[in-house]
């Protein structure tokens, strides 16, 4: 009888001395719990408001000048934080195709690079700057109306150009493989272009590019092309 009633304390003790611990310790994890969350959430929210194609494409900016542009005076920067070089711009790719299209307007032109101020979606164009005056450029854009023939949802490279005096220094080269590098960002496998000239065919066979196919664009023979995205 004794020896219930010791094995009866004796168990009544053990269960005082867990719920004791689980008090004490429970209401730590509990409060530990309470904070957790809270980070997690901050955490969710500093990714979806920071973390994305828009970041991305900075820290891209940002490595691209510190590998190559800034050792030469010079900077590559989105088209939508220098809206005011688009003249600029659109008088590069007036003189260059005008005498292709009858129907290019400078106005035109204009809307048309206003459609590229982005930062996170396509299309969007990036400019090279020395000096703060415009140098070079590329875009990546959606499909042209004219290449019906063509995947919807294909990407395409225009625009590339680099002003005479600042050629044979490899900007070109340079400007075609950013682009590639954030076309791949964007999830996409390569990207097409044409060229009307038969010695940009060359150069850009010259740096990984195949021929696609070969037609005659509003009168003219073009080349079509595609580079596979890096």
């Amino acid at each position: 009888m004794i020896s219930y009633i010791k094995n009866f304390v004796l168990l009544v003790c053990v269960g005082l001395l867990f719920f004791q611990c689980n008090y004490l310790f429970g209401s730590n994890m509990n409060e530990n719990f309470k904070i957790h969350p809270s980070i997690l959430i901050e955490q969710e929210e500093f990714r979806g408001e920071f973390v994305g194609d828009d970041l991305l494409i900075w820290q891209k900016l940002e490595q691209e000048d510190k590998d190559f542009f800034s050792s030469r005076s010079m900077r590559i920067d989105l088209l939508k934080n220098c809206p005011q070089v688009i003249p600029v711009l659109v008088q590069w790719v007036y003189e260059e195709w005008h005498s292709y299209d009858s129907s290019l307007t400078k106005e035109k032109l204009t809307q048309s690079f206003h459609k590229r101020l982005n930062d996170d979606k396509i299309p969007l164009t990036f400019i090279v700057l020395k000096e703060d005056k415009p140098i070079g450029m590329i875009s990546l854009k959606e499909r042209p109306h004219d290449f019906l023939d063509f995947p919807e949802d294909s990407l395409w490279m225009g625009s590339l150009h680099v002003n005479l005096e600042e050629r044979n220094q490899g900007l070109g080269r340079e400007l075609l493989r950013f682009a590639s590098t954030v076309a791949g960002s964007f999830g996409y496998e390569k990207m097409h272009f044409y060229t009307s000239n038969f010695d940009n065919v060359r150069w850009y066979l010259n740096n990984g590019a195949y021929i696609v196919q070969k037609r005659f664009f509003r009168g003219h023979p073009i080349t079509i092309m595609k580079i596979s995205v890096k």
